[in-house]
């Protein structure tokens, strides 16, 4: 069974797209595959350093995380949601 969750940020009431250049910031240091990543992209494999993952997905109202694992990779996710300005929905 899969998880997701959705991180979302509003101006003046209306869903605002994530700002990537901050995206980008969080999630490039811990991109599971920087080989495949291409300029543009929209989707990430993040790994934390206790070897928990989640794949991540940013789409003009918001960022998907699909299967966030148990551990660390909660605590990038709660940066990325901290730095967006973005609430969380489960």
């Amino acid at each position: 069974m899969s998880y997701n969750l959705g991180l979302y940020r509003f101006l003046d009431g209306a869903p605002a797209e994530p700002d990537m250049d901050v995206v980008r910031a969080v999630l490039s240091p811990c991109d599971a595959a920087p080989e495949k990543a291409a300029e543009g992209d929209t989707e990430v494999w993040i790994r934390a350093a206790d070897g928990s993952e989640a794949e991540v997905f940013v789409f003009g109202g918001g960022i998907s995380v699909e299967r966030p694992q148990t551990g660390d990779v909660w605590k990038i996710i709660i940066e990325l949601a901290e730095r967006l300005g973005a609430g969380i929905l489960i």
